[in-house]
């Protein structure tokens, strides 16, 4: 008799409660970003710090030029394509300097163009490279984009983050 008591008063305060729409069992961004501010705010900094950088990116492509081999001179390397990533380095009077991942051996008839975020295509000129760094240098008239602010290595403290952003297309 109890029992069968406790489970109509149980079924009568079931049937009373009302159900909770959906949208109230999953978090608002305002609470989300309470709750994970830390995480979130990062997010935002970072996603800055894309929008930022990434116009300063550029594609260059590569005809007629082998990787140099500094160490193997002797030996006969194919001449084919190459298309890395570079980043603006510097602004120059009639465009801009671009730095590109490896050391390249350039040849009379090589070409470099490079090509910016609209697509515009601009004809490159090699003017140096570094083995030591592993990088390049080319310089690109009538291509005017600003040059990403980059860190003093000096004063930044073992730890701090660093940014490498590519073009993989």
């Amino acid at each position: 008799m109890i029992a069968a008591f406790l489970l109509y008063v149980c079924s009568v305060a079931v049937e009373q409660v009302e159900p909770c729409p959906e949208s109230m069992l999953r978090p608002g961004p305002l609470e989300l970003e309470n709750q994970f501010s830390q995480l979130g705010q990062c997010e935002r900094e970072y996603i800055k710090i894309y929008r930022v950088l990434r116009p300063r990116l550029v594609q260059v492509q590569m005809t007629g030029i082998a990787p140099a081999a500094a160490s193997k001179p002797d030996v006969e390397e194919k001449v084919t394509n190459f298309v890395v990533s570079g980043v603006v380095l510097r602004e120059t009077k009639d465009g801009c300097m671009v730095v590109i991942p490896g050391t390249w051996r350039i040849g009379a008839d090589a070409a470099v163009q490079v090509v910016d975020l609209d697509g515009q295509r601009y004809p490159g000129t090699p003017v140096a490279h570094a083995e030591s760094f592993g990088l390049s240098l080319i310089n690109v008239p009538g291509l005017y984009l600003e040059a990403p602010p980059f860190g003093i290595c000096e004063a930044m403290p073992i730890g701090s983050i660093s940014f490498s952003l590519g073009n993989p297309f």
